[in-house]
Formats: structure tokens, sequence, C-alpha cells
């Protein structure tokens, strides 16, 4: 996946998080966010799946 297409400060979070996170965050589940047109959604859309996990 090409991950320059996501927001710097998602690539940022997706570098810097834990082994059982990043498995959490899928290709297809990051793929989802990617297709998202505006920054701002796929940071939405990027939060959202953190408060999944953690919730």
């Amino acid at each position: 996946m090409n991950l320059l297409k996501l927001p710097l400060e998602i690539r940022t979070q997706i570098v810097q998080m834990p082994l059982d996170e990043y498995e959490y965050f899928s290709e297809k589940k990051l793929m989802e966010i990617v297709r998202l047109q505006y920054a701002s959604k796929q940071l939405e859309a990027s939060e959202k799946l953190k408060s999944q996990f953690y919730g």
C-alpha cells in the first residue's frame, strides 16, 4: 500500500504504533481510509478506527 496517500499525521501514527495495534489496522482498513477524498475525512476515519480498537 502507498502510505504517501495518507496525511502525514496518520503515516506517523502507523509507523509508531505497537504491533498488536498495527495488525488491527489491516491493509484493507487503511485502504478504506486512503479512498476518502479529503484529508480531514481520512483523519476522522482514522480516529474512529482507533477508538474502536481501544474501545
